[in-house]
């Protein structure tokens, strides 16, 4: 169950041991937790390259298209079609949606979060790799998207919204194995 769904049972528990209406700090606290009532995960893998990044500004928390330098010597971090895709998207939704680095891609680990906000929305976009291993018998293959599976979990308060971003999703991933939960 999630905290959400917790915190919520135990304020109507709290109602209805007290036989008496929670204070407005509880209610508050309520309305912050029941913000993002409309939540879903959706998983698929990347078909196409995105955009290339900067591994160098990607760290800094800037998304920067990487330079032919960078490009060259592999100090890039891919985007697949997903993430690409879903910001365009996102661009379309609202006008005030902004993009952040949850967690960069390291020499370690292919793993990378990013985090697309507005008051309408949060998706949260993980990008993981398949197979960890192939990638050290073969590191070329860090350079596929088809390496990488690709979780994208989306909170709203709009069920008009998280239509929007479902149909989109299932759009632009005709074909592939996908799933919501």
């Amino acid at each position: 169950m999630s905290i959400l769904k917790e915190n919520y049972l135990l304020s109507i528990g709290i109602f209805k041991l007290t036989k008496e209406a929670p204070s407005i700090h509880i209610l508050k606290a309520l309305a912050k937790l029941l913000r993002f009532m409309n939540q879903f995960t959706f998983t698929s893998t990347g078909k196409r390259k995105g955009v290339l990044l900067s591994y160098k500004q990607l760290k800094q928390g800037n998304f920067v298209e990487a330079t032919p330098a960078e490009a060259r010597t592999l100090m890039t971090s891919m985007l697949t079609d997903i993430p690409t895709q879903l910001w365009t998207f996102c661009q379309k939704l609202t006008t005030n949606v902004e993009r952040k680095v949850v967690k960069t891609n390291s020499f370690t680990s292919a793993t990378l979060i990013i985090e697309y906000a507005s008051s309408d929305f949060s998706i949260q976009i993980k990008r993981k790799l398949k197979s960890p291993f192939i990638v050290l018998l073969f590191p070329s293959h860090a350079e596929l998207p088809t390496s990488y599976n690709i979780v994208v979990q989306v909170s709203t308060v709009s069920m008009e919204v998280a239509d929007k971003i479902k149909a989109f999703l299932q759009e632009i991933t005709q074909g592939r194995l996908s799933k919501f939960e």
